[in-house]
């Protein structure tokens, strides 16, 4: 399935509200041919102006009218340069999609551990937002891994959702701290191994 999209929001890092010192926040408006189906934790395929496909989750909820991505700006990245220097509001996109199997299992409802790092939270956000939103009521475990304090994002949202959602617990693990801190230093899946030891 092709949507044609428009951008209604772009958070830059010319803005107070980018999202860190390397992501960028899009929004985009469905124009036609919507809306746009998927499943929580999938992906599509984005070609925004005079650029190149790109892959990238979606980190909005299926239920929501626009679509959101979470772009990390790569060394040497064309098109993610262009998202965080070029891209304006009212611009066309198109996506593609949706695709991808590691999404959302509404069957399922045991508990969840939901880990990502950097950008990777898109889709994990998608995923942990909804299964709250559907009334989930079995423990989920987040946990997000960041290089230092600068590389930490959306904390605001996710501690608001755990004090309304008493059965979602929110876990930042730093990798590589400049600074003293108080929170946990180290590699995200030991974190998770520390407080897992078995995940039967």
């Amino acid at each position: 399935h092709t949507r044609y999209i428009s951008v209604t929001g772009v958070q830059t890092c010319a803005l107070p509200i980018c999202l860190t010192h390397d992501i960028t926040g899009v929004t985009l408006e469905i124009e036609r041919g919507g809306p746009f189906v998927f499943t929580a934790g999938q992906f599509a395929r984005v070609t925004f102006p005079g650029q190149k496909i790109r892959d990238y989750s979606m980190a909005s909820r299926p239920d929501e009218a626009a679509l959101a991505f979470h772009i990390r700006h790569m060394k040497g990245g064309h098109v993610s340069a262009y998202v965080a220097s070029e891209l304006k509001v009212g611009m066309p996109v198109t996506v593609e999609g949706p695709a991808g199997i590691a999404h959302l299992k509404e069957a399922h409802t045991g508990p969840i551990v939901a880990i990502a790092g950097g950008s990777g939270l898109a889709p994990i956000a998608s995923i942990v937002e909804t299964a709250l939103a559907k009334g989930r009521r079995g423990p989920i475990h987040l946990y997000f891994g960041a290089r230092d304090e600068q590389d930490v994002y959306l904390e605001d949202r996710f501690k608001a959702l755990a004090a309304k959602h008493p059965n979602l617990s929110y876990h930042v693990v730093l990798s590589q701290a400049s600074g003293a801190t108080g929170r946990r230093t180290g590699f995200l899946h030991e974190a998770v191994a520390s407080d897992f030891p078995s995940l039967d």
